[in-house]
């Protein structure tokens, strides 16, 4: 684990509600829609997408808020239901997890033990950064987690 400051960028965003036990199923049915709006539009991507979540925690069915997040170079007109926004930069604490994104559980389970045990207190934002996305199971995702400390 170790500690990093992101700095402030600005995203082409879908926004919207979930829980751990939804999410799944509104990525698969929003991430392709979203591509296809940045390739129509051309939009200049700076980045891997991001999930950026507020006030998610271990509950399964509690709904917190998501951001489908791309970072990008230009905001031109984006497509209906995207907005352009610069999200502030956060300190954080950073895990990078190889394989199948069933595993990450796990992974942040680990990173709020080792919080615990340091004295270091989370905020409500976590982001995950697909650095390699394959499929939901691959063994060759890269996912960077980042978890917001106080």
């Amino acid at each position: 684990m170790e500690k990093k400051t992101i700095a402030a960028k600005k995203y082409l965003c879908f926004e919207t509600k979930a829980s751990h036990n939804t999410i799944k199923e509104i990525a698969e049915k929003e991430l392709m829609k979203m591509f296809t709006a940045v390739e129509e539009k051309k939009i200049k991507m700076s980045g891997p997408i991001e999930f950026i979540y507020h006030g998610a925690n271990d509950d399964m069915d509690k709904q917190y808020d998501v951001a489908f997040a791309i970072p990008v170079q230009n905001d031109e007109i984006p497509a209906d239901g995207y907005t352009y926004k610069t999200i502030e930069g956060f300190d954080c604490v950073s895990e990078i997890h190889k394989g199948s994104l069933e595993q990450l559980y796990w992974v942040y389970d680990g990173i709020f033990e080792q919080l615990k045990a340091e004295q270091i207190r989370p905020t409500d934002e976590i982001r995950e950064v697909y650095l390699n996305y394959v499929n939901q199971s691959s063994p060759d995702n890269v996912t960077e987690i980042l978890v917001g400390v106080a």
